[in-house]
């Protein structure tokens, strides 16, 4: 037997059920009025098993098929949602190593994605930044950019159009403070002096 340790409101369809004072799972108000659950009572195992082994792990292919539907997401955005569901640890690895199995949540062919469209005005850190944010490992971001046409030097020679900055026309100020926006972007020093000072010097 499994005791219920609590129940409180989480919308008007859900509510929390804390069990065995350790384990927090999100069930709908009528699933709670069938198992017979209520603060301070028991839950019997078999109730258990049926809750663990068969309704949340349907509810969370069903809730993953959803998400990925509307967009591709790494393994750890997949992660965050489960968890915001209120989904037991265990169930989220198990669910999402089904769709890795068919790369469905695939973080390599993510990243590649995101590289292919990614803001043509970011540079190479900047884009590593991103991906480590959305919980891609640093190993996948560095075979994806290394596969990828980014290109920091091009990157700055299309921000230079952009912002119509010419350095041969431009103050010895002028120049620096582009310089400093570039290294606050992320580029590298050896490479913002290689590219501006190409433009500088083919004057």
């Amino acid at each position: 037997m499994h005791q219920i340790t609590s129940i409180s409101a989480l919308t008007k369809q859900k509510s929390k059920v804390c069990i065995d004072h350790d384990m927090t799972i999100a069930l709908y108000k009528g699933e709670i009025r069938r198992f017979h659950m209520e603060e301070g009572g028991e839950l019997s195992d078999s109730d258990y098993d049926e809750i663990f082994h068969t309704i949340l792990p349907k509810r969370m292919k069903e809730r993953v098929a959803n998400l990925l539907m509307r967009r591709q997401m790494t393994h750890q955005e997949v992660v965050r949602k489960l968890k915001e569901g209120y989904y037991p640890e265990d169930l989220i690895e198990e669910t999402i190593a089904l769709f890795e199995k068919h790369h469905y949540i695939d973080d390599a062919n993510y990243s590649e994605s995101f590289l292919t469209f990614r803001n043509r005005n970011k540079s190479k850190k900047q884009l590593q930044q991103d991906l480590l944010k959305k919980g891609v490992d640093r190993e996948t971001i560095a075979s994806a950019l290394e596969e990828s046409d980014v290109d920091d030097g091009e990157t700055i020679r299309i921000l230079m159009r952009k912002k119509h900055f010419d350095p041969k026309e431009a103050t010895k100020e002028e120049r620096q403070k582009f310089c400093m926006s570039l290294m606050r972007k992320g580029f590298s020093y050896e490479t913002i002096s290689k590219i501006v000072g190409e433009s500088y010097e083919s004057m």
